[in-house]
């Protein structure tokens, strides 16, 4: 099974929670590829009072965007992992122009990074609004958990065995 993981991070947490799942994937034998998307214009600090991530988050729902190494070729993979940190209760605006700009739908699986809890429901439906249908998970990773490392692979863990299962199974 061939899983594109696509990322922003910010300040590192939804980064740190990426190498992870790629580290816990890469062991159970599937193979993963990551791409990192970056606004042209990186948001400066601090964020929760900055106007333009604001107004991107909420009404563009989305930024210009770059993607290292390039951008994913969807139609080349069985799932697709995005991976977001949560502002103002939704997904930053890099990984919400993403989304909207798929061209290919693929399974899809959401892993947050949040202060606060969102619940899965409410990024599904973001996830709806932009990339067409819900996901097959969405999972939120709350601050306090990616300090301690064996909670961290436990959430992770939840993610690795739904791809596991689904692994040899016809994906639509």
């Amino acid at each position: 099974m061939k899983v594109a993981l696509v990322y922003y991070s910010k300040t590192g947490n939804t980064e740190l929670v990426v190498h992870v799942l790629r580290k816990a994937l890469g062991e159970r034998g599937l193979q993963v590829d990551v791409y990192r998307v970056r606004p042209v214009e990186e948001y400066s600090r601090p964020l929760h009072v900055n106007l333009r991530l604001l107004y991107d988050t909420i009404m563009r729902k989305g930024t210009d965007v770059l993607y290292e190494p390039e951008r994913p070729r969807l139609e080349d993979y069985d799932v697709v992992i995005v991976a977001s940190p949560v502002w103002y209760f939704t997904l930053a605006p890099p990984i919400q122009e993403f989304l909207k700009g798929c061209g290919s739908r693929r399974p899809l699986i959401v892993v947050t990074t949040s202060v606060l809890g969102v619940s899965p429901e409410r990024i599904g439906e973001v996830v709806r609004e932009l990339y067409g249908f819900k996901p097959l998970m969405s999972l939120n990773i709350r601050i306090p958990v990616l300090r301690d490392a064996e909670k961290l692979k436990e959430h992770v863990n939840y993610v690795v065995e739904l791809l596991i299962e689904m692994k040899g199974k016809p994906v639509n």
